[in-house]
Parts: structure tokens; sequence; C-alpha cells
């Protein structure tokens, strides 16, 4: 009787005797044995192992990801012998038959390629990190330019959001020039940030597109406010050759310790027109960008004028503490009023920082 012959009876018999699980190569169907096992020839293959050749001396093969001689099986643990092909920047972990690769905390990929972050809301997104903190970034990826520390808030509106900035009034006058607000010059520490002015490496490299003010009362933010882009490039751009009068946004998408109606009365433009004063850089008490204005006389915000008053000497800042955000009815789209028809009374303004909150920090998503 010729060999196929015989692999055709084998077959036929063990269908009869139970049903197949295995169709070999060479045409022959086997049957699991109780353990699991599949026979092969006169014994069984491990159960991590197919029968290749029943007349061969060795009938059995492990599968991928076990080594042995068919008949006894051991899992390979790549991660241990090194041929799991991770980033280095990627732990592995052994699974039976394979294994996974996953990029540490703070960098981003598939653990097969790992980086650094261009954003804190790309480390947001890769699930990398989700607490509050500092997290190193590094906008231009294979650049030349070096990754640097960020603090990232991966608790406020969702998360992921990078501090570029923050505008204190501590007596020492940083932000009073456009080119500040437009250039990649740094000053202050993350650590001292609410206590001194500070400007981050973020300010003119990473991207984003919404905006976001933290002071320590509240907070608020408005989405799709810029255009993907760093801030020092998108005020270059946004800055008008005239006082402005346009808001670019009334009232935040997002808020927190404000009352809806306090939120209602902040705004956003760049550049806004002081009603009995010349705007940014070259007038008396006024903002860069305008996040509350009074019925009149008053722009406040991020960044005031460098000339004018000596009141205006100490003040960077015009945000208005919580208390002082009030809500005055006036003529909607008839400046300065905002497009909800509310504005802040003239009263809530002063001329010292009794009024005005202590800081304010700026972030990017």
């Amino acid at each position: 009787m010729s060999n196929w012959s015989r692999y055709w009876m084998a077959g036929a018999l063990l269908i009869a005797l139970g049903g197949c699980s295995d169709v070999l190569g060479i045409g022959v169907v086997v049957a699991p044995d109780d353990a699991g096992m599949t026979a092969c020839g006169p014994r069984a293959c491990d159960e991590f192992a197919r029968c290749v050749d029943p007349t061969s001396s060795t009938p059995c093969q492990c599968n991928p990801g076990y080594q042995g001689d068919g008949f006894v099986c051991q899992d390979i643990d790549e991660c241990a012998v090194s041929t799991h092909g991770c980033d280095l920047d990627a732990t592995c972990t052994n699974t039976p038959g394979g294994f996974s690769c996953a990029c540490n905390p703070g960098y981003v990929g598939d653990g097969t390629v790992c980086a650094r972050p261009a954003s804190c809301a790309a480390l947001r997104a890769a699930g990398s990190a989700s607490s509050t903190g500092v997290y190193p970034l590094d906008p231009d990826g294979d650049g030349p330019l070096a990754p640097f520390d960020a603090w990232c808030d991966m608790d406020a509106d969702g998360g992921g959001w990078t501090l570029v900035a923050s505008v204190v009034n501590d007596s020492t006058r940083r932000w009073n020039g456009l080119d500040v607000w437009t250039g990649d010059t740094v000053f202050g520490t993350i650590a001292d940030r609410t206590v001194s002015d500070f400007k981050s490496l973020a300010f003119a490299r990473v991207r984003g597109s919404d905006f976001l003010v933290r002071t320590v009362d509240y907070a608020f933010a408005f989405h799709e406010l810029i255009p993907d882009t760093d801030l020092a490039s998108f005020i270059q751009g946004a800055f008008p050759d005239q006082c402005n009068v346009t808001y670019q946004r009334s009232a935040p998408d997002w808020h927190e310790g404000l009352t809806d109606d306090q939120a209602s009365v902040l705004g956003f433009l760049v550049r806004p027109l002081d009603s009995n004063a010349a705007c940014f850089p070259n007038g008396n008490e006024n903002a860069l960008i305008g996040l509350n204005l009074a019925s009149c006389c008053w722009a406040g915000g991020l960044g005031n004028t460098p000339a004018g008053q000596a009141e205006w000497s100490t003040h960077d800042l015009s945000l208005l503490t919580r208390d002082r955000l009030i809500v005055e009815p006036c003529t909607a789209g008839v400046y300065p009023c905002n497009d909800n028809g509310v504005i802040i009374p003239q009263g809530s303004f002063c001329y010292n920082t009794l009024c005005k909150v202590a800081y304010a920090e700026v972030y990017l998503r």
C-alpha cells in the first residue's frame, strides 16, 4: 500500500472516530486528544505545536513564539532575549507566544517608535500621562531644538493644556512690549510662575487652537480661538494696525469658579480700544489682550502699555478679581459692549492692584 493510501485511510479513520481539528499540509486530518494535544503519528504534539508530517522524525513543529521539539514547547520570552524590537524608550511585556511594546510614561508612539510629545495635548491623547505636572516636550521632533520641560494641566476642561506663560503683578514689568508678546525670548521659572512673570519656550513653539486663563480664584477657556499655531505667531498675525473694536469671542466656552453671568462679561480681542486713551503699545492703561472691558474708559486683560501714567508702572495684568466681574446690560455689538449684550461697569476697575488678580496663567491646547 502506498504512503498516500495510508494517509487517506488514517484520515478517514480519525474522522470516523470523532471529528477533526487540524488539516495538515500533506492532506492528513488529525484529531486532538482530551488534553488538547494533536495526534501526529505515534505521538501527540504539544498543545502549542502543530503536526507537519507524521512520518517524519520531527513530525511536530512549535507555534511561532514557542521553542522546543514539537512534543514539548516553551514560550519564548522575547523581552528577555532582546528580540522584541521595542523602542529604547518603551517597555516590553511578554505574552504567551508573543510580546507587546508600550512607550514609557512621558513618551508617545506605537511602542516600536517612541518620542517626546509636541504638546501636553499630544501627551494626553496618547494616554501616556494623566496627572497634572511637569513633562518634557519636543515640538520640533527630529529637528535641532532640544526638548524642554513644560507644565501640563491634565484636569481643566478635559486636560491636555500646555502652560505657555504667566503674567504677574509683582512690581517687575516684563510683558510691557509688543516684541515680548511676539518673540521667542524666555524668562522666569515654572516653580515661581504664580509669584513672578514666566514665559516658557512653549510660548513660541507649542501649537494649539484652544486658549485658557487660570487665576487663583477662577479659570476660563475659549475653544478653537487660535488657528492652530503658537501664541507668539498668533499675536503677531492678529495685531491690528489700529485699536480693535471687534470681539473675536464673547463669553468663554468653559469656565470654573465663575457663575454663568460672571463668565458672560468676559471676551477676547487683541489690542482693544480704550475709549479715553490710545491703544497699546503707545497709550495709557490698556491691555494687549482684552478680556474684561468696562462701559467706559477701561480695557483690562493681559499686558499693559509701558507708556502713560505712573500708576501703571507695576501693572502687567488688569484682569479683574472674581467679585469685580459684575454684569451691566448694554447694546450688543456696540463697542465696548460684547456680543452677549453685557459689559463690566466702570466702577469695577481701580487705579491700583486691589481690584486685579495677582497672576494669570496662560495655556494653549
